[in-house]
């Protein structure tokens, strides 16, 4: 069984497949946020400019997997072989995309902590330069690795990383890249955790004034968002926290003890991450109420459409 897991056509075969859905997933999910804030809410704040951005990475990320997928199902996975042009761009893209859309990510979040527990909202101009500034180490560190044309597979040939030569200054620059990793989600899960304890607290008032009134459908509604809000923080902590330590702590052992990744579980490490990754704008969306709102609204009606439709087709029968 183990042979049969750790077999490299298996992992990529599985993989890719995985990937190619995961892609189309997020070209309908972004698509119709980008619909919402766009045709809907005419990108008329702040926060919605920095969804506009989230999702167009998204979907330039979708691009990118959709054809690592395709190219690894038509080439096998020696597609990705130590510094060919292929290995050395798609660990680029990618290592760059996720740093950076998980900075877009924790600036969300800490404009709407800002906005929501301390009531002050940052100014688009000092949003961009936090923004810009958090990128660039991710951009410089990984642009090194692509002008030495230095990259190679991980084990499961999953996906290629960047600065993989021996020596004191790859370390170095890995070690940057994994705290750059870090850094934004430990952001991304402080500020959600005290936007709900915020919201909790507000729920808690109004729990206190139906009860007064004797309101049992304003108490049925309290109950169910305390329930949702539960569950989003607790999505917040398994996506930014449990996934990504995989990959942290992983990086770290290799760094100290030479631990090497077996392919299944590198192969699984890596899609903790894209799947987190993959996820983002829904946990960004879940906290944004207009844009949630706009995309309820449009199920609600799809929803009555179909409902419609299947009620002709019957009478017609």
């Amino acid at each position: 069984m183990d042979t049969i897991l750790n077999d490299l056509d298996f992992i990529n075969n599985l993989v890719n497949i995985i990937h190619i859905n995961l892609s189309i997933f997020i070209f309908a999910l972004n698509g119709l946020i980008l619909y919402v804030i766009t045709k809907k809410l005419k990108l008329d704040t702040i926060e919605l400019k920095f969804v506009f951005l989230l999702c167009v990475l998204e979907i330039f990320a979708g691009l990118c997997y959709n054809s690592l997928g395709v190219f690894k199902l038509i080439n096998g996975y020696t597609f990705l072989a130590p510094n060919n042009t292929p290995c050395i761009i798609y660990a680029y893209i990618s290592g760059t995309l996720i740093r950076s859309e998980f900075i877009i990510v924790s600036m969300l979040a800490l404009w709407r902590y800002l906005a929501v527990v301390h009531e002050y909202k940052l100014g688009l101009k000092l949003l961009v330069i936090i923004t810009i500034a958090g990128m660039l180490p991710t951009i410089v560190t990984y642009l090194y690795g692509l002008i030495n044309m230095d990259a190679r597979p991980y084990s499961s040939y999953v996906i290629c990383a960047p600065l993989t030569s021996p020596g004191k200054l790859s370390a170095i620059l890995n070690t940057i890249g994994t705290i750059l990793l870090m850094l934004p989600c430990w952001i991304t899960t402080y500020c959600y955790f005290f936007i709900g304890w915020k919201a909790n607290k507000k729920l808690n008032l109004m729990k206190v004034e139906a009860n007064i009134n004797n309101n049992e459908v304003a108490l049925r509604a309290i109950k169910i968002q305390k329930i949702s809000l539960v569950l989003q923080i607790i999505m917040v902590f398994i996506l930014y926290n449990v996934n990504i330590m995989v990959t942290v702590v992983t990086y770290f052992m290799r760094l100290t003890t030479g631990y090497k990744r077996p392919p299944f579980f590198d192969a699984i490490a890596y899609e903790m991450l894209i799947v987190t990754f993959t996820l983002n704008p829904i946990i960004t969306v879940s906290f944004q109420p207009e844009i949630k709102n706009e995309i309820q609204f449009i199920f609600i009606k799809l929803h009555a459409r179909i409902k419609n439709a299947i009620r002709r087709s019957t009478t017609n029968e």
